[in-house]
């Protein structure tokens, strides 16, 4: 099938669409790749779909990535509490 060798662009994308409306398109399925969010567009051949795939790893390991930071920094803002937490106890030890 001709169609299929050309990929998504030649199924959903026609030459006189504006070039407003081809980027948009192309930036809106490259967000749908990072979120739950779903498209009309989809793969066409084993590139594209071998593409979709890896879009969706990078996708995973940035979100694992920016979750386990995020773990990272609140232990280390409570170690910082608890150590402040430590000092003030003893500061209160010593006056009284």
């Amino acid at each position: 099938n001709g169609t299929r060798e050309h990929g998504w662009t030649s199924l959903f994308l026609q030459p006189e669409d504006p070039i407003l409306y081809k980027y948009a398109t192309s930036f809106h399925w490259g967000l749908t790749q990072f979120t739950p969010a779903s498209m009309e567009i989809h793969p066409t051949n084993s590139i594209e779909r071998l593409f979709s795939i890896g879009l969706i790893l990078v996708g995973l390991m940035m979100f694992s990535t920016l979750i386990s930071t995020i773990t990272n920094t609140m232990n280390h803002l409570r170690q910082l509490n608890l150590q402040r937490h430590g000092q003030e106890t003893l500061v209160l030890r010593y006056i009284s």
